[in-house]
């Protein structure tokens, strides 16, 4: 198609990497418990791409990247009341990754990717998720994550360095929360259901074209009945109940003949949607 010439070889490539874990709890109370973690974990050796030029088989490592290890450091707790109704638990994380595989672009033909090795990339962040039984017929759950990645050594080709960038396919910042409610009438139950999900985009990406994947607020909900006999349910449920236009598909690396393709053309938060689920259950 390109006029290009087909290469035809042979290599073979072994790993013999060690993965390992350490970790320890120590129970504080018998609400709460901390723990510490360490591990150490790997990615084979992998095919850059079906495009292989002359280059890749005359590199050292041939047409195959350099495997990827990754250490990860983790300490955190967990936290229930003596009565179960409400639950928290947190850890804060650090994780430091070698050779990390990262897909890019490489001239003259940028809408061909070709998978590559970051020299070094680092990601630290915390994340937290409660639940509480407020009530025998309300419970809340939430959760917050904040995560900050970067690479630290990464120049895939002479005069372009990355480093210092950040991954730019993982939100900032997240939250996501629900909301169970349910009413018991004199034969069933009348629930309810809502969820709320957001997440924040990284502001230090290098490739900035588009918004951020889902860096929006989406929101759905649900309600309906089951009877005491519990043999069937009927729910009405809305997705996307505020209507958002937001994209949710964005190109990542490697992207190329314009903003619009990474192989995929990018995709819409689909339309708010409404609908009804009905439900039998066959059986004890």
């Amino acid at each position: 198609m390109f006029g290009l010439n087909a290469l035809r070889t042979t290599q073979s490539l072994r790993d013999d990497p060690v993965s390992w874990t350490l970790g320890g709890r120590y129970k504080l109370s018998n609400s709460l418990t901390t723990y510490i973690s360490a591990a150490r974990a790997f990615r084979s050796a992998t095919v850059k791409d079906n495009f292989i030029g002359q280059a890749d088989l005359d590199a050292p490592s041939g047409f195959f990247t350099e495997p990827e290890f990754v250490t990860n450091y983790e300490t955190g707790f967990k936290f229930q009341t003596s009565d179960r109704h409400f639950r928290l638990n947190a850890s804060a994380f650090y994780m430091d990754y070698t050779d990390i595989q990262v897909y890019i672009s490489q001239e003259p033909f940028l809408f061909l990717r070709t998978l590559t090795n970051a020299a070094k990339a680092r990601v630290w962040g915390v994340e937290a998720d409660m639940n509480w039984r407020a009530s025998k017929n309300l419970n809340v759950g939430a959760n917050l994550g904040y995560l900050k990645t970067r690479y630290t050594e990464f120049i895939p080709e002479p005069g372009r360095d990355l480093s210092g960038t950040g991954f730019g396919t993982a939100p900032e910042l997240s939250f996501s929360a629900v909301v169970d409610y349910q009413h018991p009438l004199e034969n069933g139950t009348w629930q309810t259901h809502l969820d709320y999900a957001n997440q924040i985009a990284p502001d230090d990406f290098e490739l900035r074209t588009l918004g951020f994947v889902g860096s929006h607020a989406v929101v759905n909900a649900w309600t309906g009945y089951r009877p005491s006999n519990g043999t069937w349910a009927a729910r009405l449920w809305v997705k996307n109940l505020f209507d958002l236009n937001k994209p949710v598909t964005n190109f990542h690396w490697g992207a190329g003949l314009g903003p619009l393709l990474d192989n995929v053309t990018v995709q819409y938060e689909k339309p708010r949607r409404y609908g009804i689920t009905l439900d039998y259950y066959f059986g004890p």
